[in-house]
């Protein structure tokens, strides 16, 4: 997403947010992977006021401390090196409509799968739902848990995928 493109800005909050310097290229063990996201985690709820479009600039959303904390969080997890994937749920409480191709505009709940891969089951180490302030890390609402979703890749060399979520 271009709405996610490196910033100065950006570097400088994430290595603020972490209290240490990022190495470009730096691959994490899990534990610092979590680590690394919980702080980003908590700057991002404690000081960013939500709304805003997904696609808005997240270098926009830091200046101002307004606008949508997924692209923001997502930037600043990227410039932290931490792997990360934006997936898109379709909640279960959608109407399901009849046909073989899935229902497109019904995903509409961003979360963001961390390390995806490394945890149980080949899953994400964790889910973050940044839309709501006061979740912790890794708490995905019951109207998500179990429900479809659309992964997004970061990379433009894979395709999404649309994948029966064990959230």
């Amino acid at each position: 997403l271009e709405s996610l493109r490196p910033s100065a800005a950006l570097a400088r909050a994430a290595r603020e947010a972490l209290g240490t310097g990022v190495v470009q290229g730096e691959r994490l063990a899990p534990a610092e992977i979590l680590a690394r996201t919980r702080r980003l985690y908590d700057f991002v709820r404690r000081s960013i006021k939500a709304g805003g479009s997904l696609f808005e600039r997240a270098s926009g959303t830091l200046a101002r401390r307004e606008g949508n904390r997924v692209g923001l969080l997502l930037a600043l997890l990227r410039e932290a090196q931490v792997p990360c994937e934006l997936w898109l749920v379709r909640p279960l409480s959608t109407a399901v409509l009849e046909g073989p191709l899935p229902d497109v505009e019904a995903f509409g709940e961003p979360l963001i799968a961390v390390g995806p891969g490394q945890g149980a089951g080949g899953g994400p180490l964790l889910f973050l739902d940044p839309v709501h302030r006061h979740e912790p890390a890794g708490l995905v609402r019951p109207g998500l848990r179990g429900a479809k979703a659309l992964r997004l890749w970061s990379s433009q060399e894979a395709p999404a995928a649309l994948i029966q979520a064990a959230l």
